[in-house]
């Protein structure tokens, strides 16, 4: 398990779009106004506050990637306590997630495209929540080589934050076609199923990094 989880460290493509859909899949208070506008017929409106959520994750993805680099240098002989950390962070998430109740309302009054894109960011970016899944999500993973003290550590750094764009803007593709062509078929209860699933994921992942942080004790 331990080598594993040192092999995905390198992989900073994929578990950057891994974190991003992470991030971006609970349903939230952005996945209900965005499942909402699409339902409403105005699918082009949901992309956009769906986008400017994505740049939100990616902000904050960059924030704990460049920060963690230096967290990473001082606990660079306790790799242990940080996945042990990562993971019961992610267990919590996915407990509180699990928790959750969505319902679907009223699509909102129309908004100008950056009004839409601001209105996605600053859920996003106020949520301080979302900055320590992040870091969780990072330390769980046990990814290497972030930070901001070389020139390689800074590329990383900005590849992770870049790949979580891709997968929280994937997410965001995924949850507006899927209510454009079920639409009228939504329901509050098809939303829970999928914040279980999503809360399910999570867990699993937690409980991986606890079992990788008992390996390498």
């Amino acid at each position: 398990m331990s080598s594993l989880m040192t092999s995905l460290a390198t992989l900073y493509i994929p578990a950057g779009i891994a974190i991003g859909l992470g991030a971006a899949a609970p349903v939230g208070p952005v996945n209900l106004l965005v499942i909402q506008r699409t339902l409403a017929g105005r699918r082009r409106e949901g992309l956009l506050i769906g986008t400017g959520a994505a740049l939100g994750d990616a902000a904050f993805a960059a924030l704990a990637a460049f920060g963690l680099g230096a967290l990473v240098t001082l606990l660079d002989r306790h790799d242990t306590i940080l996945r042990l950390t990562g993971g019961l962070v992610l267990i919590g998430f996915a407990v509180l997630i699990w928790r959750q109740a969505p319902h679907l309302g009223d699509a909102g009054p129309p908004a100008t495209r950056a009004r839409l894109v601001a209105m996605g960011a600053s859920m996003a970016v106020t949520n301080p929540a979302n900055l320590l899944f992040f870091i969780g999500s990072f330390g769980a993973i046990g990814v290497t080589g972030l930070g901001h003290d070389s020139e390689q550590h800074r590329l990383n750094s900005v590849l992770v934050a870049l790949s979580v764009l891709v997968g929280a803007m994937a997410w965001w593709l995924f949850v507006t076609a899927l209510a454009t062509r079920f639409r009228g078929q939504l329901s509050d209860r098809l939303l829970r199923l999928i914040n279980h699933g999503t809360a399910v994921a999570l867990g699993l992942f937690g409980a991986g990094a606890l079992v990788a942080a008992g390996y390498s004790a």
